[in-house]
């Protein structure tokens, strides 16, 4: 249980550099000033950790607007989330 636990914090390390990282490139590159941006998680959802940091990355580079698209983990079906200036988390669009 404890090595689980420990793969699963490095993989959202790793996901939270690779996040924070391409967020803050464009943000130098003065492309998310005021912008609506959208990203894909491929193959796997937005875990509750991820969720928050998102939303600060979105925060930190000025964006307007960030649309996430991720895989239900149960289900395997699509999910959409959104986030708008001033939200402390994504959240999941209603169907």
């Amino acid at each position: 249980m404890i090595y689980i636990k420990k793969k699963a914090n490095l993989f959202r390390l790793e996901l939270e550099g690779v996040l924070n990282k391409s967020v803050s490139f464009c943000y130098s590159s003065g492309k998310t000033a005021g912008a609506d941006m959208s990203m894909t998680v491929a193959g796997k959802d937005v875990c509750g950790f991820c969720k928050g940091d998102i939303a600060a990355a979105a925060e930190k580079a000025e964006l307007k607007s960030l649309t996430v698209k991720a895989i239900d983990d149960k289900t395997g079906l699509p999910k959409n989330y959104y986030w708008e200036t001033g939200m402390k988390s994504i959240k999941e669009k209603n169907r």
